[in-house]
């Protein structure tokens, strides 16, 4: 779940390390064999939350979907259980 792997960079104590880890990802990504299939949470479709951290996520959230969206090469939301396709070759 790329939600939990964010949360849990953002909340790390080291110095750079999720600018690090999210480059090491997308660097790794187009070079993987076969099918990869990652799953988020969308957030940020609502009200901005007051908090730092939390809108810090939220924005970052955000990024990291499009550029995982931007490599990918079929990107599907799913909304109310029913799948909507965003891209396919």
């Amino acid at each position: 779940c790329m939600t939990l792997w964010l949360s849990n960079l953002l909340l790390s104590e080291q110095n750079g390390l999720f600018d690090r880890e999210r480059a090491a990802l997308l660097g790794a990504l187009p070079e993987l064999p076969g099918h990869v299939i990652l799953v988020m949470n969308t957030v940020g479709m609502g009200v901005v939350p007051m908090g730092a951290l939390s809108r810090q996520f939220v924005d970052q959230s955000g990024l990291l979907e499009q550029a995982l969206a931007e490599l990918s090469e079929r990107v599907t939301l799913a909304v109310a259980g029913l799948p909507m396709i965003l891209k396919q070759p």
